[in-house]
């Protein structure tokens, strides 16, 4: 019986033994993280992501901007400088996702702040806008109130291709429709330097929800 005994803890050392030597011969697996606002984990900015068109507006509809800046600057014939920027702004650790958008657009630049650990994904060039930006979500609307801001924002930027952001005029104009952008957002600095220009009115949004979405 004694002997029994030992037998068997002896090969209960033995299995033992084995089990964790196997464990420790298994080689070490990689850690996933997941970002929730990245649709795929991009690991080298190299690498492009196939985004979806309908998930880069949809995912533009909570994180983007659509903003018309204007500020004085000296050589202009109006004096005045007219900045149109398409942004997306995200923490630091969504780089990769910013790298994809920039890839799917294949336009635009990706500027990283490490003073508020921001990383922001912007396109500024008229012709850029113009020929890229603004047939996307032409083909893939937005669905929320933004869809507004990238109307009136559409409407400057024809403006512009026209010429009219280079004269007093179209200046105005262009004051008018960025006095109805973004909540109505803007320095008093411009509202003192263009008196008695008033904000075009904003067109609401109408969705259709019973409708499917068809981007065709």
């Amino acid at each position: 019986m004694g002997t029994l005994i030992i037998l068997a803890e002896i090969f209960y050392e033995y299995f033992h033994f084995r089990f964790f030597a196997m464990l420790i011969s298994i080689p070490s697996l990689p850690i996933l993280v997941r970002y929730y606002s990245v649709k795929a984990v991009v690991k080298n900015p190299e690498v492009k992501a196939e985004l979806d068109p309908n998930y880069v507006s949809g995912f533009s509809d909570g994180e983007s901007s659509f903003v018309i800046s204007i500020y004085k600057k000296k050589g202009y014939k109006t004096g005045w400088h007219v900045h149109p920027v398409y942004a997306i702004k995200l923490h630091i650790r969504d780089l990769p996702l910013l790298y994809s958008i920039r890839d799917f657009f294949g336009v635009g630049t990706i500027t990283v702040r490490k003073a508020d650990n921001a990383a922001v994904f912007s396109v500024s060039s008229l012709p850029d806008l113009l020929n890229v930006i603004i047939p996307h979500f032409d083909k893939y609307p937005l669905l929320t109130q933004k869809r507004v801001d990238f109307f009136l924002f559409k409407l400057a930027l024809e403006l512009m291709k026209q010429g009219k952001h280079l004269t007093i005029a179209g200046l105005h104009e262009i004051v008018a429709i960025r006095f109805a952008m973004n909540k109505g957002l803007f320095t008093e600095r411009i509202k003192e330097a263009f008196p008695g220009t008033l904000a075009v009115e904003r067109p609401e949004v109408e969705i259709d929800t019973e409708k499917p979405f068809n981007p065709n």
